[in-house]
């Protein structure tokens, strides 16, 4: 992402090259930029916030992905680009959990199914 907030490289995720991520962020966010106090952000650092709100528009994609903002800055330290980066969480990570979720709901699902039908008068 350029200076101007311009997605210059794309790959995946959310967003397409071309695209200004003032145009996509979230609503609430930008709105509450548009509310802070002249001067308490910079004009970048209002445009790395305005980054992950474009990232993050997908919310239920928001367990799945971490999301990283880093400024690229010229010699004289002046920022002049962004890498916004969406990256998948390990499924290594992610798969005992699941698996325990999973065996947990197929051994438990019939005794909430019988406890509600006694909950409800279904007898038998």
């Amino acid at each position: 992402m350029d200076y101007t907030g311009r997605i210059v490289f794309h790959w995946r995720g959310p967003g397409e090259e071309g695209q200004n991520v003032r145009n996509l962020a979230q609503p609430d966010v930008s709105g509450a930029l548009e509310a802070l106090a002249p001067g308490t952000l910079s004009e970048f650092q209002k445009l790395q916030l305005l980054a992950v709100s474009a990232m993050r528009r997908e919310g239920e994609h928001n367990d799945v992905f971490r999301h990283v903002v880093w400024p690229v800055a010229d010699r004289g330290g002046n920022p002049t680009a962004m890498v916004v980066l969406a990256f998948d969480v390990n499924p290594q990570v992610s798969r005992p959990p699941g698996l325990v979720g999973a065996i947990s709901l197929s051994l438990l699902l019939p005794v909430w199914c019988y406890e509600a039908g006694n909950c409800y008068g279904a007898r038998d």
